[in-house]
Protein backbone atom coordinates (compact mmCIF):
# COMPACT_ATOMS: atom_id res chain seq x y z
CA UNK A 1 0.00 0.00 0.00
CA UNK A 2 2.88 2.62 0.75
CA UNK A 3 4.54 2.07 -2.68
CA UNK A 4 1.52 3.07 -4.39
CA UNK A 5 1.09 5.91 -2.26
CA UNK A 6 4.73 6.54 -3.54
CA UNK A 7 3.97 5.97 -6.92
CA UNK A 8 0.70 8.15 -6.42
CA UNK A 9 2.39 11.37 -5.37
CA UNK A 10 5.36 11.04 -7.64
CA UNK A 11 3.28 10.61 -10.68
CA UNK A 12 1.57 13.99 -10.05
CA UNK A 13 4.41 16.15 -8.85
CA UNK A 14 4.76 17.30 -12.47
CA UNK A 15 1.27 18.58 -12.20
CA UNK A 16 1.85 20.44 -9.06
CA UNK A 17 5.88 21.19 -8.63
CA UNK A 18 5.27 23.59 -6.11
CA UNK A 19 3.05 21.87 -3.92
CA UNK A 20 5.36 21.70 -0.60
CA UNK A 21 2.65 18.78 0.85
CA UNK A 22 3.28 16.40 -2.12
CA UNK A 23 7.34 16.39 -1.33
CA UNK A 24 6.65 15.99 2.83
CA UNK A 25 4.44 13.33 2.03
CA UNK A 26 6.49 11.24 -0.40
CA UNK A 27 9.20 11.91 2.23
CA UNK A 28 7.44 10.32 5.27
CA UNK A 29 6.93 7.62 2.97
CA UNK A 30 10.21 6.82 1.84
CA UNK A 31 11.14 7.22 5.45
CA UNK A 32 8.37 4.74 6.50
CA UNK A 33 9.92 1.93 4.33
CA UNK A 34 13.46 2.31 5.28
CA UNK A 35 14.52 4.26 2.31
CA UNK A 36 16.43 7.54 3.74
CA UNK A 37 18.17 8.68 0.80
CA UNK A 38 15.24 9.26 -0.84
CA UNK A 39 13.73 10.69 2.19
CA UNK A 40 15.99 13.28 2.51
CA UNK A 41 16.39 14.47 -1.15
CA UNK A 42 12.70 14.89 -0.88
CA UNK A 43 13.31 16.82 2.68
CA UNK A 44 15.88 19.02 0.23
CA UNK A 45 13.02 20.11 -1.39
CA UNK A 46 10.28 20.58 1.00
CA UNK A 47 13.06 22.79 2.52
CA UNK A 48 13.40 24.92 -1.06
CA UNK A 49 9.80 25.51 -0.80
CA UNK A 50 9.24 26.71 2.63
CA UNK A 51 12.61 26.25 4.85
CA UNK A 52 10.81 26.62 7.87
CA UNK A 53 8.19 24.32 7.51
CA UNK A 54 7.45 22.68 11.00
CA UNK A 55 6.38 18.83 9.88
CA UNK A 56 9.77 18.65 7.80
CA UNK A 57 11.88 19.34 10.75
CA UNK A 58 10.54 16.84 12.72
CA UNK A 59 10.89 14.43 9.57
CA UNK A 60 14.52 16.00 9.66
CA UNK A 61 15.12 15.05 13.49
CA UNK A 62 14.50 11.36 12.47
CA UNK A 63 16.67 11.02 9.87
CA UNK A 64 19.42 12.18 12.07
CA UNK A 65 18.24 10.25 14.79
Amino acid sequence: MVFIKIKFWEENLPKYPEYRDAYIRIAGLYFEVGNFEKSEGYLKKVFFLDPSFEEGRKLESLLKD
